[in-house]
């Protein structure tokens, strides 16, 4: 066995040997002839480079080439798009300066007289070579050696790095004797296509806006009604001012306008809910608002005197809810006992006046909690402060009540006559009631008050209702009477100095509502007018409203104008971002706009959003917003305040978009803001060698 082993060992060195050697000898002649090929090479070059014209072959070459670079930077220079991003433009720059550099060799149809084809070849053909200038191609004659009766022909193949000519020469030769031979030459030269030497750079500049408050702290600030459903996030101030009310119905239509929320949930982060109506959640309404609500009203319930199913409305806020009139419970009843809940931090119902309007209708009601129906638990934390009573509904005059809390039912005690109080008490019919009108000749709410804990504490028939509501006792401030979970009463509890803490919260209060956001008095939320809307604020005449949107710089986000208040905007979501339609009241589409993330919107007419809509920006509208009924099965709406964002947005565009914004004696706050303005050639000169990019490959004797 050794023996075989080292037999082959034997075999195996020898046999390596053998490749190795032979491998060597390969090498050898390859070598050797690739160095005969150089030598030949040169030599056919150095016999018949001049002769054959050739030489002068690379000589246009180079002319042509510096003539391409030249067409190619204009090129680059006359289709520049400053709006592109800066990675993006050193690469479309670089294609365009290639292509363009490449379509001067691959164009055929260059003339010069009455002949026409390639530019190499009729240079060759014609001993010129190209000029380039402002007005286009211009010709010169050959200022370097050429030859006579040249017959030069080319070919050209490329590929996306590099182009090789090969040019062919037929000629005749002198010998040593002056006997005249036919002769052709080729000679193979490449050209590496270069790419774009000049340098881009971003044009920033500084600009200095004014943050108006239509923009300035609100992602949607809407001068009509919010109709939302399906799932709504909202990150930022939500401000819808609400059409005024105009109905005789007092009990469900009064909540109609503003902010109404059905079959759907509404989120609302790191901002407020804020209109001048009501804030209304009706059939399987869903709102967690992490922040305060502004509102004349707050509302759970339905909005008809029948409704076909349970109301099942919630509604969570983490800090205050600030009221201008009530919150008032109206649900259907649940038969299976699951019950629409309020869960506030906060209550503070400022009103404590009614306030009519030159025709006698009440505009302004004073503040309470009204609950006129079971089926719904209404906790308060924190702070519970009602400057106002609550009024049956009586046919003509409303009759005044005594309690701050009222709960449907406990309206009762004003028609009950307490034993020994037969002769202490007057009554007066209100339609179709007698109730209580003065206890002692005193007809105060404070009275009534006292009357309303006075039945509660009496063994009397009278049981009153909680009506689900849950206070804290040590912090309910109430001018009238009040009801809490385990039928805890107690009259008015509001004092003096609670009264002046209140003003602060009015002061907030106008200052939200009607101000949007710009400091107010105590006195603007007395007056109870809004001084800034979407319409006041706005000019719709502007210059800007008839410009086309390539106008505008789209880097930060789509400016989205219109000033028709037929036309609807239609935010769409769709795979690649949203897409913004522009429909007539006919329902045709006569603008569109695709793949937006971010946008300013400014409309005098109606919002709808549809499908998966995410949104960073400002929707900003002198009328409704709606959410796609559609939304109640699938989709999501979420729209975010990006304050930078919208200044960025504002400022690249700020020449244009500033006269939209009415001017009044207001000094707004300004910002610096630095854009960029798309992107600019640097004005530093290009260098390219033509020796740097030639190279030259191998001479033959074909003939």
């Amino acid at each position: 066995m050794k023996k075989k082993k080292g037999s082959t060992l034997l075999m195996v060195t020898i046999f390596t040997g053998l490749v190795i050697s032979v491998a060597a000898v390969s090498m050898a002649v390859v070598a050797n002839d690739y160095k005969m090929k150089v030598t030949e090479s040169k030599k056919v070059a150095n016999l018949y480079g001049a002769e054959s014209g050739l030489n002068m072959a690379y000589n246009v070459l180079v002319k042509v080439f510096d003539y391409a670079v030249e067409v190619a930077n204009d090129t680059v220079v006359t289709s520049f798009d400053k709006n592109l991003e800066l990675e993006e433009s050193q690469d479309k720059i670089n294609e365009v300066f290639q292509t363009s550099f490449l379509e001067v060799f691959d164009h055929a149809d260059y003339t010069y007289g009455e002949k026409s084809g390639t530019l190499l070849q009729l240079a060759l053909d014609n001993q010129v070579y190209p000029t380039f200038t402002n007005d286009g191609i211009t010709y010169k004659p050959f200022d370097f050696s050429e030859g006579e009766n040249l017959d030069i022909e080319v070919e050209m193949q490329h590929d996306d790095k590099k182009m090789t000519f090969t040019f062919v020469s037929d000629f005749e030769s002198n010998d040593s004797q002056m006997q005249s031979n036919n002769r052709k030459v080729s000679v193979k030269y490449s050209i590496y296509i270069p790419t774009y030497q000049g340098a881009i750079k971003q044009n920033r500049t500084e600009v200095m806006i004014k943050n108006y408050p239509v923009f300035a702290d609100s992602v949607m600030n809407i001068d009509q009604n919010a109709f939302l459903t399906g799932v709504v996030n909202i990150d930022g101030n939500m401000r819808v001012k609400g059409n005024d009310i105009s109905t005789t119905d007092r009990v469900y239509m009064k909540y109609a306008n503003g902010i109404s929320l059905s079959q759907g949930a509404l989120t609302v982060v790191n901002g407020n809910v804020i209109t001048n109506e009501t804030l209304s959640l009706n059939m399987n309404a869903n709102a967690t608002i992490n922040g305060n609500v502004y509102a004349r009203n707050v509302y759970l319930g339905k909005l008809e005197a029948v409704e076909v199913a349970d109301t099942n409305a919630h509604l969570s806020v983490s800090d205050s809810v600030l009221l201008d009139n009530d919150l008032a419970i109206n649900v259907q009843d649940n038969l299976n006992g699951t019950l629409s809940t309020v869960k506030l931090n906060n209550l503070y119902g400022l009103n404590d006046k009614n306030i009519y309007d030159s025709t006698g209708d009440q505009v302004r009601e004073s503040s309470s909690l009204i609950i006129n129906s079971e089926g719904a638990k209404v906790e308060v934390v924190n702070e519970t402060y009602l400057s106002g009573v609550a009024y049956i509904d009586t046919d003509g005059k409303p009759y005044q009540t005594g309690e701050s809390v009222a709960i449907k039912g406990n309206y009762l005690v004003y028609t009950e006559i307490l034993p020994g109080y037969e002769d202490r008490v007057q009554l007066r019919y209100y339609n179709p009631l007698l109730l209580i009108e003065s206890i002692d000749g005193d007809s105060s709410l404070g009275a009534k008050a006292n009357y309303f804990v006075t039945v509660n504490s009496s063994d009397g028939t009278l049981e009153l209702s909680d009506g689900g509501v849950s206070l804290n006792r040590d912090k309910t401030y109430t001018v009238g009477a009040s009801i809490s979970t385990g039928n805890q009463v107690q009259g008015s509890t509001i004092t003096i100095e609670k009264q002046k803490e209140m003003i602060n919260h009015k002061k907030s209060y106008a200052s939200q509502v009607f101000n949007m956001g710009m400091s107010a008095t105590e006195t603007d939320y007395i007056n109870g007018v809004v001084k800034k809307s979407v319409i006041n604020q706005i000019d719709f005449s502007a210059e800007a409203f008839t410009k086309d949107d390539t106008t505008f710089n789209h880097r930060y986000g789509n400016v989205v104008l219109n000033s028709d208040e037929d036309v609807v905007i239609i935010v769409e979501g769709t795979e690649n971002g949203n897409q913004i339609n522009y429909v007539n009241k006919s329902g045709d589409v006569i603008k569109s706009m695709k793949d937006i993330d971010e946008a300013f919107i400014v409309t005098k007419g109606d919002v709808i959003l549809s499908g998966d809509v995410s949104l960073t920006g400002n929707i900003i509208s002198a009328g409704n917003l709606r959410v796609s009924n559609n939304n109640q099965n699938t989709g999501s709406i979420n729209l975010k305040l990006d304050k930078q964002v919208t200044q960025h947005i504002i400022a690249a565009n700020y020449k244009e978009l500033k006269s939209i914004f009415k001017e009044d004696l207001i000094q707004y706050d300004t910002t610096k803001v630095e854009i960029v303005d798309g992107v600019m050639l640097d004005e530093l000169e290009t260098k390219y060698f033509a020796e740097d990019y030639i190279r030259m490959g191998r001479w033959q004797l074909l003939k």
